[in-house]
């Protein structure tokens, strides 16, 4: 308890600042509630494969705050890190931007896409994971829904 009170005080106060962006601005409150709001799982992991954010509202593959900090590789099952590792190899390389996939567990379709994040000199910063859980849209695929 001491040391997360600890971190919290050596934390910026960002509550009350607005972060601006090409095409507007949002309050640090405003931003963390869109993306706690999104109907998917977000995970950036910075340029060192250290996982430095997990959000969203998917809840897929629950997120522990332990996670945080740590390495990306050391969260996967053991069967697939080498498939992780190729992937963000290429993200870092820069021979693809993005990969994306999907597969079906527990009886669920779960949509995966690995993304490249660049600065705007085009340096790697990291990668963010989006999963999407699909069942639903796959449901509907080939149906027409009202909204």
């Amino acid at each position: 308890m001491e040391v997360e009170q600890a971190e919290e005080k050596a934390r910026p106060a960002l509550t009350d600042s607005f972060i601006e962006f090409a095409e507007g601005s949002l309050s640090y409150e405003q931003l963390s509630a869109v993306l706690d709001l999104l109907p998917l799982d977000l995970v950036f992991v910075d340029k060192d494969d250290v996982i430095r954010y997990f959000g969203g509202s998917c809840g897929f593959y629950p997120h522990s705050k332990n996670d945080l900090g740590m390495n990306l590789f050391s969260i996967h099952m053991p069967k697939s890190v080498s498939k992780v590792k190729a992937i963000v190899d290429d993200l870092r390389s820069g021979r693809k931007d993005k990969h994306a996939f999907w597969f079906e567990v527990r009886g669920r379709f779960v949509y995966i896409q690995y993304l490249a994040v660049r600065n705007k000199a085009g340096e790697y910063l990291g990668v963010l994971e989006v999963l999407q859980d699909i069942t639903d849209l796959r449901a509907l695929q080939g149906k027409k829904k009202e909204l």
